[in-house]
């Protein structure tokens, strides 16, 4: 990303997939973004910088995988208030279960085989 974060997995339009491709550009920039997702581990526990970074940078959902052993769990944010540097929380999931992500998303996915840092 142009603003100096890198996320560990990003998605975003077939559109600009395809722009950025033919520009061959080597960055993406937030206002291209729709969703990042973030791993915490032992060496990058400082998620609240990073989600403030991105509510600061408007991209409209932000999914956090806690690996913290204290409180290991999925959370998904969105809304983001630019100026107060954060977004709300709109659903929380524990390690063990699915997480079934809302539209405009619409998948679910398995945490049963995940696992707290170590």
């Amino acid at each position: 990303m142009g603003e100096g974060r890198t996320p560990d997995l990003v998605v975003l339009e077939a559109g600009i997939v395809a722009e950025a491709r033919a520009a061959k550009s080597r960055h993406l920039f937030s206002h291209q973004l729709d969703f990042v997702v973030e791993v915490t581990s032992p060496h990058n526990t400082g998620q609240k910088a990073t989600q403030t970074a991105y509510a600061q940078q408007s991209i409209p959902h932000c999914l956090l995988i806690d690996r913290d052993p204290k409180n290991p769990g999925v959370t998904l944010y969105a809304g983001p208030d630019r100026r107060a540097g954060r977004y709300e929380a709109v659903e929380e999931w524990k390690f063990g279960g699915t997480v079934t992500l809302p539209e405009p998303f619409g998948f679910s996915f398995d945490t049963s085989a995940w696992e707290p840092w170590g």
